[in-house]
């Protein structure tokens, strides 16, 4: 079996308002971090992060989160992009 390669794609920097705390469900702790604007740089290519999206988030211990962002980006062509985001955070229990 061949090893997937990561290929860099765009870094992305995103404007982020302060976090809504929901509560903890059976689950988890769940929160949600309204996106407001940002920019995004690839190979040959540039975009702004619309604002509008939101990052939610399911803290599940101490030091673990699992992120999901949903988002869109507007190259600077005018084409947009639908972005949606997963991820396992894992961070210092003063930073989860």
């Amino acid at each position: 079996m061949n090893t997937p390669q990561l290929v860099h794609f765009a870094d992305v920097e995103v404007m982020v308002d302060t976090p809504m705390e929901v509560g903890l469900t059976p689950h988890g702790r769940r929160r949600m971090i309204r996106i407001l604007g940002g920019r995004a740089v690839g190979d040959g290519w540039t975009a702004t992060v619309l604002p509008g999206g939101a990052d939610y988030q399911r803290i599940v211990g101490e030091t673990r989160a699992e992120l999901e962002a949903h988002y869109l980006m507007e190259t600077d062509g005018g084409q947009r992009l639908y972005v949606h985001n997963s991820a396992i955070r894992h961070a210092a229990p003063e930073v989860t």
